[in-house]
């Protein structure tokens, strides 16, 4: 079955190593395994074996991977989020299912933290937790209090407000 998995050798082989025997069983319970667990392997590649193993196109897996693959997209773009509207629309395209379809599953995955919702926006967990920890550092860093001597008057004059301020 693998051998008709039509991707690259190397992912075959990362495809054998990381379930052996148990792969052809792996990929034909969920394809879109593929695009998240093997390097090499994406939405796409998985999308075109689930087709081809005709796997159900309203399938749970495969939405949550539209989904996914839409947010990794927006973050190789330099987006840590996307709002939920527009997550849901760029996910309808590239699924080409209805919206209420995508939308049950974002919320079943934000209930299993694979989706994490702030303010009307969705994150991926990884990029949520590191937007915070830079929030959290830019707070600490805000709030030091900078040793030395106060400007003089002088010094202070050179300075336009916003330079003063900083």
């Amino acid at each position: 079955m693998l051998g008709g998995l039509r991707v690259p050798e190397r992912a075959l082989n990362r495809i054998r190593d990381r379930w052996g025997a148990d792969a052809p069983d792996v990929i034909r319970q969920n394809p879109y395994v593929l695009a998240r667990e093997v390097a090499g392997i994406g939405f796409a590649t998985a999308d075109a074996i689930a087709m081809r193993l005709q796997f159900d196109l309203k399938s749970p897996h495969r939405i949550c991977a539209g989904i996914l693959f839409s947010l990794e997209q927006a973050a190789d773009m330099g987006h840590t989020c996307l709002p939920r509207r527009e997550l849901l629309a760029t996910a309808r395209e590239i699924l080409n299912l209805g919206e209420d379809l995508i939308e049950r599953s974002a919320t079943a995955m934000e209930d299993l933290e694979e989706l994490v919702s702030e303010d009307g926006y969705l994150y991926l967990p990884d990029l949520y937790g590191a937007e915070v920890a830079v929030a959290e550092g830019l707070a600490a860093m805000i709030s030091l209090e900078i040793p030395g001597e106060p400007l003089s008057e002088i010094e202070r004059s050179r300075l336009s407000e916003e330079q003063f301020k900083a």
